[in-house]
């Protein structure tokens, strides 16, 4: 399940990205394949090709965390291993960052994007946002999400 805060842009949230820090956890980055046949993954850690297809759900308005309203997405996204790229398609380079309060949590912010003219985003450097690009945030929970995202929501004031 994905949560979205509502009226809150990318750009307000990354602004604020140095606040986050202590609960980063991990760096991914993937070659993401959209096709007319749909949408590919190449996680380049295993740098095995994944078809992913989501059952669109219809998002529901929750209640106010802090001061933000946040709508819950209850999509349901499926992968299968795929063996084959089709031949006309295009493909974007994403990075995602990861945070969590703590290691247990059933909550992880996700912020996702690309890098500008190619650079590499770093791993474990005080400027792994350097040449980042953020397209869209979010938070991904299982069970309940209270408590860790008014956390998070707090550091967006």
């Amino acid at each position: 399940m994905k949560v979205y805060v509502k009226n809150y842009s990318v750009d307000n949230m990354f602004s604020k990205i140095k606040s986050f820090e202590p609960f980063y956890t991990r760096t991914a980055s993937s070659s993401d394949i959209y096709s007319d046949e749909g949408f590919f993954v190449i996680e380049n850690s295993s740098g095995k090709l994944h078809k992913r297809v989501v059952e669109d759900v219809k998002t529901k308005r929750s209640h106010v965390v802090d001061g933000h309203e946040l709508i819950v997405d209850e999509s349901v996204e499926t992968t299968c291993e795929a063996f084959q790229v089709p031949v006309d398609h295009i493909v974007i380079q994403t990075t995602t960052f990861f945070y969590k309060t703590n290691p247990k949590s059933n909550v992880q912010m996700v912020v996702v994007g690309t890098t500008a003219n190619n650079a590499t985003v770093q791993q474990h450097d005080t400027n792994r946002y350097d040449g980042f690009v953020p397209s869209d945030y979010y938070f991904d929970c299982v069970g309940d999400k209270g408590e860790d995202i008014s956390v998070f929501l707090s550091l967006f004031n």
